[in-house]
């Protein structure tokens, strides 16, 4: 995209810096507004065409948490199973609070749920500008994407925008402090859960972010239209090819991670709902869109590859696509209220090469997401 088209979108930039709620445990479908960060046009002239976003499945030296995710949902056990994995480093982002980061009550918290040996794999981050502000769990929507420079290889944050009502999370990628990563503002409104790709530039996600841009929310955004939005994404994540499907209908984030995954260039996870279970409108109409969505995908020739999506209930959608991949082991949520999928889900992420390692998911979901969710890779 040119300079002139840049300041034709009126980008003006700011940052804000007041906390909220975390609004995730509503059943209500995900409110749409925020703001723009960065500088100005000309500087974001210079990343044009210049980095391509990490797909997930590749290389990965370290992952990216809030505390949230041992002071919230407990899930002590989580850290520790990464670190075990083999993981070098996992990056917990704590708020700060105006002392020292060793004596961090929330770095405290962490350290004392996971005990001394695995504290020294962890590495804390402090992120905030107020005592008591706090980065809510959902790492993988409010962390940037990580990109490289395919000519210099050199490292990049793209920070897209994120609601304005949980500022806090919104800034985090202007005070993440990973040595050798150089911050690039994205001006779209989207979360990292909603979108996936390749290494040859496939890049999916679903019409929650044409949703997300297609009307202002204060006087200095700006709106885009899919192809607007289709071309910020060539210009600075890499993406050669954009697809954007239809959202899933009823589910409240509007994310692709809740029913597909990369696992490869050419291998795609796509949730499939059992016809015996598709026993009222909700699943019905669940099963057309995801066989529906699982031909698109076949159709950009890719091959596709379904996995058991339990029928939903109510607003809580139970997704095994929600994983996370770290260096050849998945770490796929596991539900107490499905005792059924199981099996079945653990053999198709080994028969595609992946160790499977569960992940306690029920208090996750019921809030809108899972590991996936609550964790960002950095490759």
């Amino acid at each position: 995209m040119s300079t002139p088209l840049l300041q034709a979108l009126g980008l003006a930039f700011f940052l804000t810096a007041c906390g909220q709620p975390s609004e995730a445990s509503k059943p209500s479908l995900s409110k749409v507004d925020g703001h723009y960060e960065g500088k100005d046009a000309a500087d974001m002239a210079r990343y044009i065409g210049k980095q391509a976003a990490v797909p997930e499945f590749s290389p990965v030296r370290a992952v990216l948490v809030s505390h949230q995710i041992v002071k919230s949902y407990g899930l002590e056990s989580f850290l520790k199973a990464l670190i075990d994995s083999g993981l070098p480093e996992v990056h917990v982002v704590v708020p700060k609070t105006g002392v020292p980061l060793a004596r961090n009550p929330s770095r405290q918290e962490v350290v004392d749920a996971v005990g001394p040996t695995y504290a020294n794999r962890l590495r804390f981050v402090e992120h905030g500008s107020q005592s008591g502000n706090a980065s809510t769990v959902w790492a993988r929507d409010w962390a940037p994407l990580f990109a490289t420079d395919s000519t210099t290889g050199a490292k990049r944050l793209l920070d897209f925008n994120y609601y304005p009502r949980r500022p806090v999370d919104d800034a985090v990628g202007t005070q993440l402090e990973l040595t050798g990563w150089e911050r690039v503002s994205v001006p779209v409104y989207n979360e990292g859960g909603n979108f996936m790709n390749n290494t040859r530039g496939d890049c999916l996600m679903t019409s929650r972010v044409t949703d997300a841009n297609a009307r202002k929310y204060r006087d200095d955004d700006i709106v885009l239209n899919a192809s607007e939005i289709t071309r910020l994404y060539a210009d600075f994540a890499g993406c050669a090819r954009t697809k954007v499907f239809p959202r899933m209908p009823t589910e409240g984030t509007g994310h692709i991670d809740m029913w597909a995954k990369f696992l490869t260039d050419d291998d795609v996870l796509v949730g499939e709902i059992a016809e015996s279970d598709a026993t009222d409108e909700l699943a019905k109409s669940i099963r057309r869109y995801l066989n529906e969505r699982a031909a698109d995908i076949e159709a950009m020739g890719l091959r596709v590859h379904r996995i058991p999506m339990p029928k939903p209930s109510s607003w809580v959608f139970r997704s095994y696509t929600n994983s996370l991949l770290i260096n050849g082991t998945a770490f796929v949520p596991q539900y107490a209220t499905d005792s059924v999928h199981g099996p079945r889900v653990e053999a198709i992420y080994q028969d595609l090469g992946f160790k499977v390692v569960w992940v306690p998911s029920d208090s996750l979901i019921r809030d809108g997401g899972a590991v996936h969710c609550v964790t960002m890779q950095v490759p």
